[in-house]
């Protein structure tokens, strides 16, 4: 079973950088960016504060879900609006 792992997420709406900042003694991370149908739009290797751009991916509801590498995970909606 693993546990919730709490994030900060912000601006939201946001429209080109997303600013991530972890919770967490961990210090390594893996993001990953879906749609609302499941597609993954972006995905990689993160630290505890990172911005990631996501001029990349039109604009819409998305789903960030963060997975430590001890498997506790947490996930968050936001909107993209370019």
């Amino acid at each position: 079973i693993s546990n919730l792992l709490k994030f900060d997420l912000y601006p939201n709406p946001v429209s080109d950088e997303l600013r991530v900042n972890v919770s967490s003694v961990e210090h390594t991370f893996h993001y990953q960016i879906i749609d609302l149908h499941g597609i993954e739009k972006k995905s990689g290797q993160i630290e505890n504060q990172v911005n990631i751009s996501i001029n990349d991916i039109t604009s819409g509801n998305y789903i960030i879900s963060i997975i430590s590498k001890n498997g506790n995970q947490g996930s968050q909606p936001f909107i993209i609006l370019h």
